[in-house]
Parts: structure tokens; sequence; C-alpha cells
């Protein structure tokens, strides 16, 4: 996901003309380097409340 996040998706969106291509994929990396840690999952119970079904 890295290399792609680094070596492929920036040069795509700036072909599609999306604005700071590079800040996006950026952002990207950082929300991928956090779950990959662990720091933003949740149980299936915290996502049911957050949604309203439990």
């Amino acid at each position: 996901m890295r290399v792609v996040l680094e070596k492929v998706l920036p040069g795509e969106l700036v072909a599609r003309g999306v604005d700071n291509a590079d800040g996006v994929c950026s952002r990207l990396a950082m929300g991928v380097a956090r779950v990959s840690r662990g720091a933003d999952v949740e149980s299936r119970d915290e996502v049911l409340k957050r949604l309203g079904g439990a």
C-alpha cells in the first residue's frame, strides 16, 4: 500500500485534476500507518454503537 501511495497514486490523481495530490497521498499514508499499528481499530460493538445499531 505504501508503494502505491508513494509511486502510483500521486500521478494518477494529478492526471485526474486533483489538487495537492502529494498532500492527499501523504494523509492517506498516515492513516494507513495508524491502522497498521492498531490505533484506529474498533471492536464490532464500538462500530455498531457508533452507527446506532447497538
